[in-house]
């Protein structure tokens, strides 16, 4: 089943960021979703009541409970709230304030929605028809400032350690998690794609690393010890800044690649749609700086790397595109009309130019 609702803007950034993972919800006078006929699997559609920008979520479980107060302190704050400051006493005054809610929760109890955004068929897509990441797109690269993905990878050496722990969150198909086994004595990456992590382990044995371990779980449901982990790092992928700032020693570190604000504009307006379509003006650097720093984590390191791919045919430019989540609903041949449309205005002697933006972070836990 799919379930339309309406989302305020403060809570949807933070589902949006993986820093909210539970919604709580309950039936009243203006919201007759049957809430207790939810089941795991079932898809939300949430539309941002400010912004009207849309999200979809798969709800991973659902626990139904008499009142807030139980159900955030079975929840946890940090998963449920997306306000400051996350305590028991603000959440229950806060969702006694939404229209109905107190007189709906003395009536039905409160719902307490786990929920994910949805990435993981796209990826599994993409390794059913690729077999990992890895495609036979054909391209150069030019960066003016330097290689963000090789200025990560520096980062991160710079924080190893042959006696440090190291978290890779969303590892996908496992190669960048192997690539920095040897500097550490252990690695653990998790993801939720099936076939990326048979890939990762198939990648493993061929390898004959000993030093990593490759799970299945989303990290929305990451549950390790306080502590556990020197390092925790990201590579595009979600993240759970509570969570995570936990799983850190004092002192250790949490990096950060991400997806700038600017990243291939161009071709997103020419096909009307995208990831973070029409969020041009919106600095995802400061965005994610306020977040580090209210999670706790102070910021080391923070900057913005644009730079450019050059693709050697319109075909070249259509794999690529079939394997990365510009567009998740990406279709050959019902956008080739919009593809030809870019490739013809942005092609070059170098090749068809497409804009690249990227954000590297290393924040820290204070000792």
């Amino acid at each position: 089943m799919k379930y339309l609702l309406d989302l305020n803007d403060r809570p949807f950034k933070a589902i949006k960021l993986g820093t909210k993972k539970v919604e709580g919800r309950t039936p009243t006078v203006w919201d007759k979703t049957p809430y207790n006929n939810l089941q795991k699997g079932d898809l939300i559609h949430f539309v941002n009541n400010l912004t009207k920008e849309e999200m979809d979520v798969e709800v991973i479980f659902i626990h139904h409970y008499p009142d807030v107060r139980m159900m955030l302190e079975k929840e946890g704050v940090e998963n449920v709230l997306s306000g400051e400051p996350k305590t028991i006493e603000y959440g229950i005054e806060s969702y006694n304030s939404f229209d109905g809610y107190k007189d709906g929760i003395v009536k039905n109890g409160i719902y307490a929605i786990g929920i994910k955004t949805i990435q993981q068929d796209f990826y599994d897509k993409v390794a059913k028809k690729f077999g990992s990441y890895l495609n036979s797109a054909k391209y150069i690269q030019e960066f003016p400032k330097g290689s963000p993905e090789e200025i990560f990878k520096e980062k991160l050496i710079e924080v190893s350690g042959k006696e440090k722990t190291v978290l890779d969150s969303g590892c996908g198909d496992g190669r960048f998690t192997l690539l920095i086994a040897p500097y550490f004595k252990k690695v653990i990456g998790n993801d939720t794609s099936k076939l990326m992590l048979n890939a990762a382990k198939k990648l493993q044995k061929e390898k004959k690393i000993k030093n990593v371990e490759f799970i299945e779980v989303d990290s929305h449901m990451l549950n390790f010890p306080d502590e556990y982990f020197n390092v925790i790092y990201a590579r595009r992928s979600p993240m759970e800044l509570n969570s995570f700032y936990k799983m850190i020693k004092k002192g250790g570190y949490l990096l950060y690649i991400g997806i700038g604000e600017k990243d291939t504009k161009d071709l997103k307006q020419i096909f009307g749609r995208g990831q973070n379509y029409g969020k041009w003006d919106e600095p995802v650097l400061e965005q994610f700086k306020n977040e580090f720093e209210k999670a706790g984590f102070k910021v080391v390191f923070a900057k913005g790397y644009e730079y450019n791919e050059y693709y050697a045919s319109y075909e070249d430019l259509n794999t690529f595109l079939q394997g990365v989540p510009i567009f998740e609903d990406y279709d050959s041949e019902k956008d080739k009309i919009y593809l030809w449309q870019y490739v013809k205005k942005f092609q070059t002697e170098k090749g068809i130019n497409l804009p690249r933006h990227r954000i590297v972070f290393v924040v820290k836990k204070h000792s």
